[in-house]
């Protein structure tokens, strides 16, 4: 018997870490394409188990957007079940807690903010 408030294979929780990276009065977005459809979100994903919500939000800008940035504030924790919203991941059934970081790009950035149309020149 699961503890209440405990994930269970009954009832997944997912733990996700995202970036608010705003530049020049533009956010950065991620386009998203799964079975057909189309969705922006924020730059971020899945925590890995033990990995602190900081770590998850530089690996996931490194990963999805080439860019090394520094982790702020916290600015929005969201609760949400994706197959509420989102079609596409029917029957898949877990419940996900979104932690949004207020971020800032590094200079050193690996990929020039203006080809993500976050710079000058976008």
């Amino acid at each position: 018997m699961t503890q209440p408030g405990r994930p269970s294979p009954a009832h997944p929780v997912r733990t996700q870490a995202r970036a608010l990276i705003e530049h020049a009065g533009h956010i950065a977005l991620v386009r998203v394409r799964r079975k057909g459809l189309e969705r922006w979100v924020l730059p971020g994903g899945g925590q890995d188990a033990g990995e602190p919500l900081q770590a998850t939000v530089h690996r996931e800008c490194r990963e999805e957007l080439g860019l090394h940035v520094q982790v702020g504030p916290l600015c929005l924790v969201r609760e949400f079940v994706p197959r509420n919203h989102d079609p596409a991941r029917q029957p898949f059934d877990v419940q996900c807690i979104d932690i949004v970081f207020r971020c800032t790009v590094h200079d050193d950035a690996a990929t020039p903010l203006h080809a993500l149309g976050l710079g000058a020149g976008a």
